[in-house]
């Protein structure tokens, strides 16, 4: 743990029998692996860390409750495993890195305001109770960002351009994606999203392939810019009776 106070690099490695609630009011940074497999720990309240390094709170699957509210970047493996956490609340946030929330399972909810990039596999297998996400500002959606999200219905992305490889893969209960200005849709970016009714993106000029794959309930689709569709981007969407192409 660093502090503004902080000659450098000063790190205190946490022993694995803390338990229970951590509050520190003027670390700014927490290190690499620093609460790593705290497994007792419930809560943490950071108010001044703005950086959270990798691995830092990785495998704490007791911690429910987290506070960071000036915290700017958080790094990959972050708080992967952290089987309890139930919201992820980063109202400061613009960067989250690859992994950082993986296999978080009891998750219900994320705010990131201000959340410009999401990392691969970031929030890949929170599988059981994360029905929404909204990212106002990200432009960048990583590869298998939110893979197995199988609870997830509807995504909201309103300034994100490129989706990444296998993004939503395998979110069978997905129904709706606000994505209007998405240019480019990787591969297998919506593979076997089987409850997905329909879609349009107005801006999107390439259609990768196995995107659409298997998306069973795909009755409609609307892709007016489309100046590349990949291979079986649309293979076994038996629902499908309209498709909006260029003229």
């Amino acid at each position: 743990i660093e502090t503004g106070g902080g000659g450098g690099n000063e790190a205190a490695l946490i022993e694995h029998t803390i338990s229970g609630a951590y509050e520190n009011s003027t670390a700014s940074t927490v290190g690499y692996g620093a609460f790593y497999n705290c497994s007792a720990f419930t809560s943490i309240d950071l108010p001044a860390a703005t950086t959270i390094g990798s691995s830092a709170f990785y495998s704490c699957y007791s911690l429910a409750n987290v506070s960071l509210p000036a915290a700017t970047s958080i790094g990959s493996y972050a708080f992967t495993y952290c089987s309890a956490l139930t919201t992820v609340s980063l109202p400061q946030a613009t960067t989250i890195w690859s992994y950082a929330f993986q296999s978080c399972t009891a998750l219900t909810s994320i705010n990131l305001p201000a959340a410009t990039s999401i990392g691969n596999f970031a929030f890949m297998n929170c599988s059981s109770a994360l029905t929404t996400v909204s990212l106002p500002q990200a432009t960048s959606i990583g590869d298998y960002a939110f893979q197995y999200c199988y609870s997830l219905t509807t995504v909201s992305l309103p300034q994100a351009t490129s989706i990444g490889y296998g993004a939503f893969n395998g979110c069978y209960s997905l129904t709706s994606i606000y994505l209007p200005a998405a240019t480019s849709i990787g591969t297998n970016a919506f593979y076997y999203c089987s409850a997905l009714p329909s879609v349009s993106l107005p801006a999107a000029t390439r259609i990768g392939t196995y995107a659409f794959y298997g998306c069973y309930s795909l009755a409609s689709v609307s892709l007016p810019a489309a100046t590349s569709i990949g291979n079986y981007a649309f293979y076994n969407c038996s629902a499908l009776t309209s498709i909006d192409l260029p003229q």
